[in-house]
């Protein structure tokens, strides 16, 4: 009988935040000192009373089960009122960090004194109780927002008309088909009960284990299935696929055509986001400087979507594409090479591209205009990084780079270089100071261009 009282104490003396904490006959102790009594209504129900039996409040833990598109989930919230007035307040229900207790009326202490600080070693915290009273508290609209949302997701099911027979899933309409079947697996160890789901062709299309349903194409879908029985865990996991888009019948061939669709969405993300220009409005200004109209397409980089092991031969950055409309409506595609110094600009944009060619290996490119003067003129790679100047009457311009692959800093060589390229302007050298010219940054080449103009 003693080991029976100790263990009896035991479990009610609880631990907060380095507090003791004690409820016997209705009295709550913190730390070995009285505070209030909590009066038991009904299980999830309390009055806190201070020692003359004066109500402060009336505390009750409320519970609501809602369908949502992630399984049947239980929302729990607190409802308060006052004495003789019977306006609810809510608060959620947040047990995060509180120890967890077998018993509600402990649990409920627990969240008065850590989360709401209603109660405290030095008794009842009025002031707080006050402040909280002091303004309308309404319910959490997140159980509603869950509901809705899975209300309106569900209309996918009722389009389709699910229909169960036995372990068949039926697509019901004037002739009832059989797009599918399942069958529930019970494992031991931990102990759950698996639901696979097959296509028509037996193809398995969906798995649902420890709380996700696995689709075939690697999607995964959080989803709790409990229910009273297997059968209707199935049909759960059936229903939330269907809204997910996986609607049976051949899934293999629409394995295909959803990786063909994903495949087409990633190529159009990265193409949004590549410096590629693709079927945009722009002028071309050909050899002979004739202006053409069209749609252009630009690309400078292979996308990595598209990317394949065999090597691509296309001339990135080297070949621009023009789709023009011919008089019988037809679509016309005429291409446009760098090496002829074809010059093109994006409508509605001040960017201009330039075909040029330049010194050494490299061929020719559409680089972006930095600057657009009568002699020197600065451009931007956009296939490479580096920059190029180019004298307007030079029949190559010239790379600016600073490194090579023997060399990690080859400055002083490029601005030998670039002094000799520039060499129809001999005081260029005494107004430029080299150390003070960094030649990978845009502004000093801009300074290098100016001076080099204002020497013409």
């Amino acid at each position: 009988m003693k080991l029976i009282a100790e263990i009896s104490i035991m479990l009610f003396t609880l631990t907060i935040c380095g507090q003791n904490i004690k409820i016997k006959k209705g009295l709550l102790s913190i730390d070995k000192k009285e505070v209030c009594k909590v009066q038991k209504i009904t299980k999830t129900q309390y009055n806190i009373t201070d020692f003359e039996g004066n109500k402060i409040l009336n505390v009750q833990l409320a519970f609501e089960d809602v369908e949502t598109l992630q399984g049947n989930k239980q929302f729990s919230y607190l409802e308060f009122m006052k004495p003789d007035d019977n306006e609810i307040y809510y608060c959620d229900y947040d047990i995060t960090g509180l120890k967890l207790s077998f018993s509600m009326e402990k649990t409920l202490v627990r969240h008065l004194i850590k989360k709401n600080e209603f109660l405290t070693k030095n008794g009842i915290n009025h002031e707080e109780i006050k402040k909280f009273f002091s303004k309308s508290r309404p319910r959490s609209t997140t159980a509603e927002e869950k509901r809705e949302e899975y209300i309106e997701a569900y209309k996918a099911v009722e389009n389709f008309n699910l229909k169960i027979k036995g372990n068949e899933i039926v697509k019901g309409g004037e002739k009832d088909t059989i797009v599918g079947s399942y069958k529930t697996l019970t494992i031991e160890n931990p102990s759950r009960t698996v639901i696979e789901v097959y296509d028509a062709t037996g193809f398995l299309t969906a798995t649902h284990d420890l709380g996700y349903i696995i689709l075939f194409d690697g999607n995964k879908i959080e989803f709790n299935a409990f229910a009273k029985d297997p059968a209707s865990s199935a049909k759960k996991v059936i229903e939330r696929i269907i809204i997910a888009g996986y609607t049976l019948g051949d899934m293999q061939t629409k394995k295909y055509d959803i990786a063909m669709e994903k495949k087409q969405e990633e190529v159009k993300l990265e193409k949004r986001n590549s410096p590629n220009i693709y079927d945009t409005l722009a002028t071309v200004f050909d050899i002979e400087n004739k202006e053409i109209k069209g749609d252009i397409t630009l690309e400078f980089h292979e996308l990595e979507s598209l990317k394949s092991n065999v090597t691509s031969l296309k001339n990135y950055g080297g070949v621009a594409t023009l789709k023009t409309i011919k008089e019988n409506g037809r679509d016309k595609y005429t291409d446009y090479k760098a090496r002829d110094g074809v010059r093109i600009c994006i409508d509605g944009t001040e960017k201009c591209y330039k075909g040029i060619k330049t010194k050494g290996l490299m061929a020719p490119k559409f680089n972006l205009e930095i600057t657009r003067f009568e002699n020197l003129n600065l451009y931007k790679s956009i296939t490479f990084s580096y920059y190029i100047i180019k004298k307007e009457n030079a029949k190559n311009g010239l790379v600016i780079s600073t490194s090579t692959l023997l060399k990690k800093d080859n400055s002083k060589k490029m601005f030998e270089e670039l002094f000799e390229y520039l060499g129809d302007c001999p005081k260029l050298k005494d107004e430029i100071n080299v150390l003070e010219i960094d030649l990978n940054n845009e502004n000093h080449l801009l300074k290098i261009v100016n001076s080099y103009n204002s020497c013409k």
